[in-house]
């Protein structure tokens, strides 16, 4: 089956219905082959929709009944919606010209697909900067364009194709943070979120009148009591769902995935024994003689003096939860950044921080009063990482050498900070606290 592509006008349908009766002859492909046909349903026949493919999301899963025998199992193309026209399609077309990105996703053949994961410039921009890591699963791209980039003539600070995950990755459109408010000026929240808001649900009306693809979820994160987030989701053709995160006087920020991977992707809750089997699983050796603890997600801080609420997402995320930093930041009370280098998190406010977010939470947070080796090394090979704090700063401790005598350290700055190396001895001059969240 040769790679999909799009018309000249319309998108490929995002409403999957219950069923589907065929109207013309339709290719059907081996679920297990995507490259190897099985024939043509012809017209009239009526088939039963299961799913987006999760390999292959320009192709349904489906399921033709047959009497006496199992259900036919095949895949098809999702069928190209092409409803709109006349004025209605103008005036999407005029929205999409004012957000660039979406439109080249909306109209990429597989926008997800592993070669677009690979060289993400004919989508994101045709000046990229390339962010990552050392070894999986850490990955970023960032647009060197920002201008050519604009939302309806908001210029974002930051636009990024995040791969760290590879089951989820996602584009992030971020237009303000408190962390970073002393880079834009004359932004007041409301009005752009607003701008933002009118314009998805327009372009999701048009495909879907009923309004049934966008939805909207406030209030508390159910698994963390205290974490608050407001997002509003709007469903788009070619598997697209738009994430509008705003929090007055916090963040505003976009998130664009691929809506079927997002279903499927739900924060993990383990019970506290199988937590502590899972972390257990984590510890490796990197030499013969350091053992750290693997599969930490990195977080980029970047010029913000977010430290504390990156390196908390760090180890939430590591445990399975999904947040995010802006959230956290709001929980733990960071500053406003006027400055580059105002802002920050108290020490006072971290620790206030970390125990609002283990009510409720299956962690309990506490304190490493014993800087020894021993006692380190006890949290490692539990695949616990070790919240370190030094003089005006958060990092985490994250492995440590066999003899005790180095430990390793990684930084939330992004590619080159996952994994670091530190006498002992410095270690302990530069020591002003450790704290690890464990299974209740």
């Amino acid at each position: 089956m040769a790679e999909s592509t799009l018309p000249e006008v319309g998108f490929r349908n995002h409403i999957m219905p219950a069923s589907l009766r065929f109207s013309q002859p339709t290719p059907a492909f081996d679920p297990e082959n995507p490259l190897s046909p099985l024939g043509d349903f012809q017209a009239g026949i009526t088939v039963r929709v299961l799913e987006v493919d999760p390999n292959y999301p320009h192709l349904w899963r489906v399921a033709f009944d047959r009497r006496g025998a199992e259900p036919l199992l095949a895949l098809i193309e999702i069928p190209i919606a092409t409803t709109l026209s006349g004025r209605g399609w103008e005036d999407c077309e005029k929205l999409l010209a004012g957000f660039p990105l979406l439109d080249r996703l909306l109209r990429h053949p597989n926008p997800w697909s592993p070669e677009s994961r690979i060289h993400p410039g004919s989508i994101l921009s045709e000046s990229i900067l390339v962010e990552a890591g050392a070894e999986p699963p850490y990955g970023r791209f960032l647009c060197g364009q920002l201008r050519n980039n604009e939302v309806w003539s908001l210029i974002p600070l930051h636009v990024v194709f995040d791969i760290s995950s590879a089951e989820r990755p996602k584009y992030i459109v971020e237009f303000w943070s408190k962390g970073e408010a002393y880079r834009v000026r004359g932004f007041r929240g409301e009005p752009e979120r607003n701008l933002l808001r009118r314009n998805l649900s327009q372009l999701a009306g048009f495909f879907d009148p009923s309004g049934n693809s966008m939805q909207r979820e406030r209030g508390s994160n159910p698994y963390i009591r205290g974490l608050r987030d407001n997002v509003e989701y709007f469903h788009l053709p070619n598997d697209l769902r738009v994430a509008l995160h705003f929090h007055h006087g916090e963040y505003l920020f976009l998130e664009i995935e691929q809506a079927s991977a997002a279903a499927r992707a739900k924060t993990i809750v383990r019970s506290p024994s199988e937590l502590a089997s899972y972390l257990q699983e984590q510890v490796a050796w990197h030499d013969e003689n350091l053992r750290y603890i693997r599969n930490i997600p990195m977080i980029n801080q970047g010029q913000t003096a977010y430290c504390v609420p990156a390196t908390m997402a760090r180890v939430l995320q590591f445990y399975g939860y999904d947040v995010h930093t802006h959230a956290l930041a709001m929980l733990a009370n960071t500053f406003e950044q006027q400055h580059l280098l105002d802002g920050g998190t108290t020490i006072t406010d971290m620790q206030r921080a970390m125990r609002r977010i283990t009510d409720g939470s299956p962690f309990r947070l506490r304190e490493l009063k014993d800087s020894q080796a021993s006692s380190i090394r006890h949290s490692i090979d539990s695949g616990l990482p070790i919240i370190w704090q030094i003089d005006g700063h958060l990092r985490l401790i994250i492995g440590i050498s066999d003899d005790g005598s180095k430990i390793v350290y990684s930084d939330s700055w992004g590619p080159g900070h996952d994994f670091k190396v530190m006498d002992y001895i410095l270690f302990t001059r530069y020591n002003r606290g450790m704290w690890v969240l464990e299974p209740r």
